[in-house]
């Protein structure tokens, strides 16, 4: 079989068009497509590892793929070079660079890669400061927020054990916090459809002191409030006064646990 055919066989079995659906094997025949010189195929192998369809999930290899599709003419990969280097995704973040790749993308004569880079270069018009909860497609931008836990981090949130809040500046993610909604050291953390223990509350250095964090906390509580959860709980180390504060303002002020995992904490609870 050629490169074409190749490809259009292993997009048969994404989407079981015929064929059974085997994400596995049709990510070992775009990687054959691919080493044959089909573009199309670069292209959509790039999209696998984005996503971990048939092989696990990897920014570099899928920026990688998408470069080489975009030098390649493919408008497609034109767009999505851009919006990496307008989300800041495993790439730094380059407004001069996602301009260009976005409005060569503009350019290509692909319907869709145009009006996805119109999409984009909107975005670069919005409000600078955004917060939200992830979903499938806007968790795979976060790598750089999980730097050494993040493919147990997607497993968890896939099982719908954790929700993940985020607040981007420019386009780059910058902080998270983690809604578990289960137990992970104590078992008075969490109460099914109740309780929801709050963790892993990381903001970039460069970003502290600027009340990023106080509003993702924020934004995180009334979420989970619209949601019908009514308890919350946090773990807080004693030393760590600027933490306790900020909980503490925001009614965490009933201490229910004493945990010390990874370190020595308090966990405190919100009614």
């Amino acid at each position: 079989m050629n490169g074409q055919e190749l490809f259009e066989l292993a997009m048969k079995h994404i989407y079981g068009d015929g064929v059974p659906e085997d994400n596995d094997l049709a990510f070992k025949l775009l990687t054959q497509a691919h080493d044959m010189g089909n573009i199309e195929a670069t292209y959509n192998l790039g999209i696998c590892y984005h996503y971990g369809y048939g092989t696990s999930i990897d920014l570099k290899k899928a920026f990688e793929l998408y470069l080489e599709s975009a030098n390649a003419g493919y408008g497609k990969g034109m767009e999505l070079v851009g919006r990496f280097y307008n989300r800041g995704i495993y790439v730094k973040h380059d407004r001069e660079q996602a301009e260009q790749w976005l409005n060569r993308a503009m350019e290509s004569s692909d319907p869709d890669a145009i009006e996805e880079a119109k999409k984009e270069l909107a975005k670069r018009e919005e409000q600078k400061t955004i917060f939200f909860k992830a979903d499938k497609e806007t968790f795979c931008l976060l790598e750089e927020l999980f730097p050494n836990d993040y493919n147990d981090r997607f497993r968890q949130f896939m099982d719908s054990s954790i929700d993940i809040y985020v607040v981007t500046y420019l386009g780059r993610p910058i902080g998270r916090l983690v809604a578990n909604y289960s137990n992970q050291h104590l078992d008075n953390e969490t109460i099914p459809n109740v309780r929801v223990c709050l963790s892993h509350f990381i903001l970039f250095r460069d970003y502290r002191k600027q009340g990023f964090g106080s509003r993702l906390l924020d934004y995180a509580l009334n979420d989970l409030s619209s949601h019908g959860y009514t308890e919350f709980t946090v773990g807080v180390e004693d030393a760590n006064t600027i933490a306790k504060h900020m909980y503490f303002k925001r009614g965490f002020a009933e201490k229910i646990g004493h945990g010390n995992d990874p370190c020595e904490y308090d966990l405190y609870l919100k009614r």
